[in-house]
């Protein structure tokens, strides 16, 4: 059974553009309304998408399938011009649009992927080290946190123990160098047909993303890379967010990740009206 994605359809009045563009925002579960909206007013036909933690989807960001990329497709096709369908992910959003242009290539036809990854990673839910994604009912070889080590993991637990700001960066980088296999682990985006604009900053605090923007551009000739080596994970974001109780260090600094952002909408912009012969 498909687990059905609840849509936002934002239509301008005035559409300028052929086509339609879907997007996917983070492990905070939001369907990136804001980017959206703000695409619809430029005249864009856009989808805001949900990829878990709605009705008839997973509940947490755990062993979501891949195959509800079907939902969006059967949403589209209801709606769309015969133009191109863009999907702009970010970072888990970007890892699940990844997995999921790799299996629907023939689908989509360009993919922006905000501070992404190259690799499938564990997921976020309570089930210890289950996989974000499964496809045809088996999970989706991941990067496990086990091959992290001691080292890195204890010190994130420090942080988080005396309430410093947390950084989760050197636990994904560790996890990865101490995989046994991590190509089994990488998303095969050399299987993905489109173009692509991948978007990362180089101080990222999260994750990896510039190394792994650029580990994407290795395996996919037809990618522009757009890397803001000062900026941290959230552009346009303070470096250090709270949440609940906890700060999360996600790198960078106000004055770079304001610059990467309006730099970074200026390349997002630009591609868009290539890709969908916007007027």
């Amino acid at each position: 059974m498909l687990r059905c994605q609840p849509a936002l359809h934002l239509k301008p009045e005035d559409q300028t553009s052929r086509g339609t563009i879907a997007t996917f925002g983070g492990s905070e579960g939001s369907p990136d309304f804001a980017k959206a909206r703000r695409l619809a007013e430029a005249g864009y036909d856009t989808y805001a998408l949900f990829f878990f933690g709605m009705p008839n989807q997973q509940p947490m960001l755990s062993r979501v399938p891949l195959e509800s990329f079907e939902e969006v497709i059967n949403q589209v096709a209801a709606t769309n011009d015969g133009g191109p369908l863009t999907v702009i992910g970010t970072s888990k959003g970007a890892e699940y649009a990844a997995n999921a242009a790799t299996r629907y290539s023939d689908d989509i036809d360009n993919l922006i992927l905000i501070a992404p990854s190259a690799y499938s990673f564990p997921g976020l839910g309570q089930e210890q080290n289950a996989s974000s994604w499964t496809w045809q009912g088996e999970d989706v070889e991941m990067i496990s946190f086990q091959g992290a080590g001691f080292g890195p993991t204890a010190t994130m637990f420090a942080q988080l123990m005396l309430a410093f700001p947390v950084a989760y960066e050197p636990v994904y980088s560790a996890a990865v160098a101490g995989a046994e296999n991590p190509e089994a682990a990488r998303i095969p985006i050399e299987d993905f047909d489109g173009k692509i604009l991948a978007i990362a900053g180089g101080s990222d605090r999260m994750w990896a993303s510039a190394e792994y923007a650029e580990l994407i551009a290795a395996h996919h000739s037809d990618t522009e890379l757009s890397i803001h080596p000062e900026a941290g994970h959230i552009f346009g974001a303070p470096p250090k967010l709270r949440a609940g109780q906890m700060v999360i260090d996600s790198g960078g600094s106000q004055a770079a990740n304001e610059k990467a952002l309006e730099d970074a909408n200026q390349d997002l912009s630009r591609v868009l009206q290539e890709w969908h012969e916007h007027s």
